[in-house]
Formats: C-alpha cells, sequence, structure tokens
C-alpha cells in the first residue's frame, strides 16, 4: 500500500469521526470538533489522492492493436501490464505509437495513464 493510499483511508476515518461527532448533538464543542475533525479528513482525503496519482507505475507493452475506422487518423489500444500482473489498456494515436514499443517498459505516472485512457 503506498503512502497517498495510506493518507486517503486515514482521512476517511477521520471524516467519518468528526461526521458521528457531529450527529451526536453533545454540545457546542463537539458539534465544533467535529466540523474541525470532518474538515481535516476530508483534506487528508484529498491530499492522500494527490499524491497516489503522482506515483509512478512501471508497465510492460504487451499488445498493439488496431482499432482505427478511418486511415486518416489511425488509432492503437496499447495493452500494458504493470509489475503487479494487473493489465489495462490505453488509446493512442499514430503519432503516440513510437513511444509505446512492443514488449518494452514504460514508467509513467498513474494521472498520465488517466489522460491516456480518456483519450478516444
Amino acid at each position: 500500500m503506498s503512502l497517498g493510499i495510506g493518507i486517503m483511508i486515514a482521512g476517511g476515518l477521520v471524516a467519518v469521526l468528526g461526521l458521528l461527532l457531529l450527529f451526536n448533538r453533545s454540545g457546542t464543542g463537539m458539534l465544533i470538533l467535529g466540523i474541525v475533525l470532518a474538515a481535516v479528513g476530508l483534506g487528508g482525503v484529498g491530499v492522500g489522492y494527490t499524491m497516489d496519482q503522482q506515483r509512478e507505475v512501471t508497465y510492460t507493452v504487451v499488445e498493439i492493436t488496431d482499432v482505427s475506422v478511418r486511415d486518416d487518423n489511425k488509432q492503437y489500444r496499447v495493452t500494458l501490464k504493470s509489475e503487479s500482473g494487473t493489465e489495462t489498456w490505453i488509446y493512442v494515436n499514430d503519432n503516440q505509437l513510437m513511444n509505446f514499443p512492443k514488449d518494452s517498459q514504460i514508467t509513467m505516472q498513474k494521472r498520465e495513464l488517466k489522460t491516456y485512457k480518456e483519450q478516444q
């Protein structure tokens, strides 16, 4: 488990604790403490998510498949396998294909992978 995911989990637990104190109605002090804990916990979730998206992961290019319908703008589906064994795929254009040679290892941040996945 990475540090970012650990911070996200801890922030979520703190936020839940804050919400429990918020709805407990034990007094003004507990109400303010609940609001503060919920805000800090949700901030921790945001920081953990940002840290997790900047983490670098190494993938091996397993397969490249042409998925384009037209000849003027070729598009390829590149199947990637992470070090943990999880397979995923991204879509790249013809001019980006040279960055993903078959059987090579690619290191990229998780947010870069998300950008490629959304490109269609």
